[in-house]
């Protein structure tokens, strides 16, 4: 299936949106002939009942909307998936993970890295001006080892998580910059899975897909369904049209080349990964998911 360029899908979407306002309207419309809403005395209640069910029509045709898209990324995934088990594609790349007080996991993190399925990894922990033991923990992981090498750099005092990003990428030649957080696992096949869509020369960044692992109570149970429905589905669905607007921190995969481009990642914004997402996507590049 083809898929539709940034401009194009900016198009679509307006004129989509022009449609579901005035279906929405036509419903609404309809639905106040048919209840006689005209009649209640009130012109307030009058008005917020047309406003509600319009809003709730406009809300089931997006949510509609969505799952068209995200069911048609779905299966250009796994066909996708298919044909690059026959290719091998192994770029350079580089795991950027930022560590401020995070002595706890820091060690777990780095020994999920070493279990990736990938030929040769770089993986620079960078701390950032940890306060406990996140930096001698980290140095007891340095050295080569049979499929990564480990390298720990360290910011002296707490930069940020944009500047200590940007420190650790500027201390790497790789092809392909993986970003995570120092709290996140990857699972195994998640390099070589991220690394395959940059066989594409005019895919500039990945999306990766981030899940709640410890569903141990209805809390975390649905924070896991809010994930699923509130970030994946969306994601998932831009992913169709090759423009998600966020690289969530947990997970990311980036052309090192763009990132120099469009300045890496700025520090005066509360949301980093989305503003270095935003940049990419104004200049037309092109942004994928992976499932």
């Amino acid at each position: 299936m083809a898929r539709v360029r940034v401009k194009e899908y900016i198009y679509l979407f307006l004129i989509l949106g022009l449609g579901m306002l005035l279906t929405g309207w036509t419903i609404v419309a309809y639905l106040a002939i048919l209840l006689n809403i005209r009649d209640i005395p009130s012109a307030f209640v009058n008005i917020s009942t047309i406003v509600l069910v319009g809003f709730l029509v406009l809300l089931i045709i997006r949510y509609l909307v969505l799952l068209w898209a995200s069911y048609h990324q779905h299966r250009e995934s796994l066909e996708f998936n298919r044909k690059m088990r026959e290719i091998s594609f192994t770029p350079s790349v580089s795991i950027m993970v930022p560590a401020h007080n995070e002595g706890v996991g820091i060690e777990a993190s780095i020994q999920s890295l070493l279990e990736l399925d990938y030929p040769f990894l770089d993986i620079v922990v960078i701390n950032d001006g940890s306060k406990d033991d996140t930096l001698e923990r980290a140095l007891k992981w340095a050295g080569t080892y049979r499929n990564a090498q480990v390298r720990v750099v360290d910011t002296g005092v707490n930069v940020g998580k944009a500047a200590a990003l940007n420190i650790g990428i500027s201390q790497s030649d790789s092809e392909i910059i993986v970003t995570m957080d120092a709290d996140s696992r990857l699972e195994p096949q998640s390099i070589i899975r991220g690394v395959a869509h940059f066989i594409d020369p005019e895919v500039v960044a990945v999306a990766g897909n981030v899940k709640v692992v410890n569903r141990e109570n209805l809390l975390s149970k649905l924070q896991a369904l809010e994930y699923i429905l509130g970030l994946n589905l969306v994601r998932r669905s831009q992913g169709f049209f090759q423009c998600v607007n966020i690289i969530p921190g947990p997970m990311g995969f980036f052309r090192r080349k763009v990132l120099e481009e469009v300045g890496g990642y700025e520090s005066d914004t509360f949301a980093e990964d989305c503003d270095l997402t935003v940049k990419m996507l104004a200049r037309g590049m092109k942004v994928n998911y992976e499932t």
